[in-house]
């Protein structure tokens, strides 16, 4: 598939959104399905990325109660058209029975999640990513972390981004039950211990959800830079072993890098009704700052340039558009190094068969000049 560096088509893929763009869609200001910050950074850089043209698409699961209360007629009708794949449409509805009746995104159970994050899954691998055909894929912590691996056995391009350090397993015999092909591409999936086979794996070594996203994505980013640099250095006690090994190897690589992401204005410290009081807009600036220090939990003196082009000076608000900026730059060498792998990878190949070639050919001579009584130095 030819890829557009300066606009391609990016399939970006949450299991929950505080928002969508107005333009996006005629409902995009109504399918919302939030739990945590995961849905709020999602948004805005979907926003971000969309206002400054990005062909963009989201894939989302299809939560029908949480959706539908809004009920009127015309807000009917027009999901109804998004539910039934209108091609002109940029939001991807994931339809399983285990999302319609969903008052909330997590159940307290992990045995639910695990079955939610599947049935998202496999909508996304058997239907979503067939039609929107994309050039590159976005993924979001531990409920997306089967896609990259399909991505890498497909060629695509694959960002896999962590938020938090929440994960799940499952065995490969559970996750072909719920309907997903994992024989496929099961080598580039992350295991509990060493795989022997396919035959011996399958029901006795869990997939780890987050590993495998880690393992298989092109590229993996987390949300702020010293939340990668925690994760590595073991700071958090749920970072098991394996997952602090596979980041390390990926920033070994360069293959991995901390983005500094946001949230939406709820954030912005005169909006935000987590603090004591509102704060005025008067040194709005300055408050800001000090409320994406207490956020990130970085130091009150940390000198980070990156914060600083965030923070917008005149009214503390987010410079939204400086994070897509990076996400669109790294979009971009993603694709350029992707298309620059594939050519050696063909030059490789046309060596390799090249070289069979004429090995064949060569066994075929030895073969003659034996009969023929010829001379047999060619032989061996």
């Amino acid at each position: 598939m030819p890829h557009n560096f300066k606009k391609p088509k990016i399939l970006f893929v949450t299991p929950e959104v505080s928002y969508l763009p107005e333009k996006m869609s005629t409902m995009s200001t109504s399918l919302k399905a939030k739990a945590g910050e995961l849905a709020d950074a999602s948004a805005a850089l979907i926003d971000s990325l969309y206002k400054k043209g990005a062909d963009i698409h989201v894939a989302l699961p299809d939560y029908r109660t949480l959706f539908n209360h809004h009920e009127s007629p015309l807000f009917q009708r027009q999901l109804s058209r998004i539910r039934n794949r209108d091609k002109e449409t940029r939001i991807h509805l994931a339809k399983d029975w285990i999302f319609f009746k969903k008052e909330k995104i997590y159940s307290n159970f992990d045995q639910e999640n695990i079955k939610s994050s599947l049935a998202f899954q496999r909508e996304v691998i058997n239907t979503i990513v067939p039609r929107v055909q994309p050039d590159l894929i976005h993924c979001n912590d531990w409920m997306t972390g089967l896609i990259p691996a399909i991505a890498r056995k497909l060629g695509i391009p694959c960002l896999f981004t962590i938020h938090n350090i929440y994960n799940n397993k499952a065995l490969l015999s559970f996750i072909e039950d719920r309907g997903i092909d994992a024989a496929y591409f099961w080598q580039n999936l992350f295991f509990e211990r060493q795989p022997l086979n396919y035959e011996e794996t399958r029901g006795s070594n869990p997939v780890d959800f987050l590993a495998s996203g880690i393992f298989a994505a092109h590229f993996v980013n987390t949300t702020r830079p010293e939340f990668l640099k925690e994760m590595m250095q073991g700071r958090h006690p749920l970072v098991t072993p394996s997952i602090k090994q596979e980041l390390s190897k990926k920033v070994a690589q360069g293959c991995a890098s901390g983005i500094l992401n946001y949230s939406d204005g709820s954030r912005l410290p005169k909006n935000d009704t987590a603090l004591f009081k509102n704060q005025p807009d008067a040194d709005s600036s300055m408050r800001a700052i000090d409320k994406a220090m207490m956020f990130y939990e970085l130091p009150r003196d940390v000198k980070d340039p990156q914060l600083s082009r965030i923070m917008k000076q005149s009214h503390g608000r987010f410079d939204h558009s400086v994070t897509a900026e990076h996400y669109l730059l790294l979009y971009e060498k993603m694709l350029e190094r992707h298309v620059c792998d594939s050519i050696k990878k063909r030059r490789c190949d046309k060596i390799a068969q090249g070289t069979k070639t004429c090995f064949n050919n060569r066994k075929q001579f030895d073969f003659i000049t034996q009969e023929d009584g010829g001379p047999d130095i060619f032989l061996h």
